[in-house]
């Protein structure tokens, strides 16, 4: 395919003069991004269970 293209029109093969460059990114994108974000950092962790006492058998206490 490129044989058939480069010799039809060789102009299209050539490279390009201008060096590549990063797009443009909005800022309202990158702001929508950073609030999109917040809870993950906000949130509070959740509250530990607390530890169960298990009563084995006459007078015995063990912790779980």
């Amino acid at each position: 395919m490129l044989t058939v293209v480069g010799r039809s029109t060789p102009d299209v093969l050539t490279m390009p003069l201008q060096p590549l460059a990063v797009p443009a990114l909005p800022l309202a994108a990158v702001a929508a991004l950073l609030v999109a974000a917040l809870p993950a950092f906000l949130t509070p962790e959740p509250p530990r269970p607390a530890s169960r006492v298990v009563v084995r058998g006459a007078g015995e206490v063990a912790r779980a």
